[in-house]
């Protein structure tokens, strides 16, 4: 071995120190020593990076659920329905006096039956008077405190109610500033007439100032020499 014994690197004490390590490894370990082994650290900087890195995930965590609930609502629509009897039985048990609420409730339910009712006889007398003149009709009504008279449903010709869109728009914009339907007509006709020298030289509008030539002299002047002819 070189002139070196092996003997040299033996310790005969080698096993009482091992056995006196590990008998100390495992008195900190159950006096907790290595718990609190993560938050250790070299300097601040390291414990700033670590507790922005913990921030950060909070914060990415907290958005997506934000985001994941967005389209969603976050009580349902019944959570906040409450029966008139359940609000007077905890008021009650409050030690409140419900008796207001149940006056203004029970105003308001007569307020909507009667608008309803009114509305189910316009319906019907609609339906009664639905095949005499608009003029028969719009005498036949009565206006009553101030309320307009309703509306006569359209009918398709299967006797359908035909369906209405509310944003349609009510007057025809074309009509604007027109004196009546045939002044419209002649406008139609002008613009039309004042567009076809355009439509003749196939410009895009008003604004197309392009000459177009039909033989390009720089595509048909020169020499044919071989090769391809599509360019010179």
């Amino acid at each position: 071995m070189d002139g070196k014994n092996i003997a040299d690197f033996i310790d005969p004490d080698i096993a009482d120190k091992l056995d006196a390590l590990e008998r100390e490894e495992e008195k900190l370990q159950e006096e907790g020593f290595y718990d609190s082994e993560s938050d250790m650290f070299d300097s601040d900087d390291e414990r700033e990076a670590q507790d922005a890195a913990v921030a950060l995930s909070h914060k990415i965590k907290s958005q997506s659920i934000k985001k994941s609930k967005k389209n969603q609502a976050r009580l349902p629509r019944t959570a906040g329905l409450r029966t008139l009897s359940e609000l007077t039985t905890e008021l009650t048990k409050a030690g409140l006096d419900p008796s207001r609420i149940q006056e203004r409730a029970a105003m308001l339910a007569k307020l909507q039956g009667a608008k309803r009712k009114r509305t189910e006889e316009a319906d019907e007398d609609v339906d009664m008077d639905g095949d005499e003149d608009d003029s028969d009709a719009e005498e036949g009504w009565m206006d009553v405190d101030g309320e307009e008279a309703p509306k006569k449903r359209v009918k398709t010709n299967s006797g359908a109610v035909a369906v209405t869109d509310r944003r349609a728009p009510k007057s025809d914009r074309r009509m604007a500033g027109m004196r009546d339907e045939g002044q419209a007509n002649r406008a139609v006709k002008l613009r039309n007439l004042g567009q076809r020298p355009r439509n003749m030289l196939a410009k895009a509008g008003e604004g197309d100032r392009v000459i177009k030539t039909k033989m390009p002299k720089h595509l048909f002047a020169g020499k044919r020499k071989g090769g391809k002819t599509q360019r010179r």
